[in-house]
């Protein structure tokens, strides 16, 4: 039986990761800060490291971003690169050359931008795009220094039962002012991925030790005005759009040092953003779950 180390197993991919491996008969080890778990501690701590169990691979969720409920208003950068690079390293140090197979999860913003927006495993990767997108960058350099096979899973923005959120914003919205705030027309495509697509990928990718980049996003092309439609529909409303200027917001962003609102998000609703699935179905692997389904398993619409 394979055994599995899911860090930040209690967050939205860890704990629906969790649940799917036990299904398929892999023996489960967890870890995070808090919540129900085997191990409970800090992967900064290379004291806490040492205790965790010898396994056949590790999947690396723990991970923070700009929604963190942690994240500090200054030394930002220094948060992101304690938790995202230097735990990494730790793990490195921990269980490289035991372990068989090593999972990192990454971002979609990390992609340097294009004027297709659309984005293949083969294209670069730009740390300049924000503080954060940069530390993932740079967690993806150490995975290549892995003597064990690797894999990075690039998910778009990832929704579903337990995750809030955006879609649960524009939704409150709706019920108590029949508004929507949106940051110029949002008519292009933006990515979505419910997480247990992220979740079977992951499954998929780990079975047959698949090496490589691997994005996953729903397949469908939906914008975040197509998203306030359905879920006005849904709510049997009629919401106001009130279209912002972008130029607006990068305004702000720019005068607030991006703490307010940060590069990536900027990019995300500048532009149409959307991921190439051509080397994730190349396993055999599809998502199944569309756009409506994702708004429906992520708001409660009572």
């Amino acid at each position: 039986m394979t055994r599995v180390l899911i860090t930040g197993a209690n967050g939205l991919v860890g704990s629906n990761l969790k649940t799917l491996l036990l299904q398929n008969n892999f023996k489960v080890f967890t870890t995070d800060l808090f919540g129900n778990v085997n191990f409970k501690g800090d992967l900064k701590d290379n004291n806490f490291i040492k205790k965790l169990p010898e396994v056949d691979c590790v999947i690396n969720c723990a991970a923070v971003q700009y929604l963190s409920p942690n994240m500090p208003f200054f030394r930002r950068k220094k948060y992101f690169i304690e938790n995202n690079i230097n735990s990494l390293k730790n793990l490195k140090d921990k269980y490289d050359g035991s372990i068989d197979f090593f999972i990192q999860f990454g971002s979609s913003m990390m992609y340097e931008e294009n004027l297709s927006g659309e984005y293949s495993s083969n294209d670069r990767f730009a740390p300049s795009n924000g503080i954060y997108s940069e530390s993932k960058c740079e967690a993806y350099r150490e995975l290549h220094k892995l003597k064990s096979s690797s894999a990075l899973i690039i998910p778009s923005i990832i929704a579903g039962n337990g995750r809030k959120g955006f879609f649960s914003f524009i939704t409150k919205l709706i019920k108590r002012f029949r508004i929507v705030i949106m940051p110029g027309d949002c008519l292009h495509v933006t990515s979505v991925v419910h997480v247990s697509d992220v979740c079977s990928l992951v499954l998929k990718v780990l079975s047959v030790r698949a090496q490589g980049i691997f994005n996953v996003d729903s397949g469908e092309k939906s914008s975040i005005s197509d998203w306030v439609d359905l879920i006005s529909k849904k709510l049997n409303m009629t919401a106001l759009k009130i279209k912002i200027p972008i130029n607006f917001f990068k305004f702000l962003g720019f005068i607030t040092f991006y703490r307010f609102i940060a590069k990536e998000q900027l990019m995300i609703l500048e532009r149409p953003h959307r991921l190439n699935l051509h080397q994730s179905k190349a396993l055999g692997w599809e998502p199944i779950n569309g756009i409506q389904k994702i708004i429906d398993d992520t708001i409660d619409f009572k």
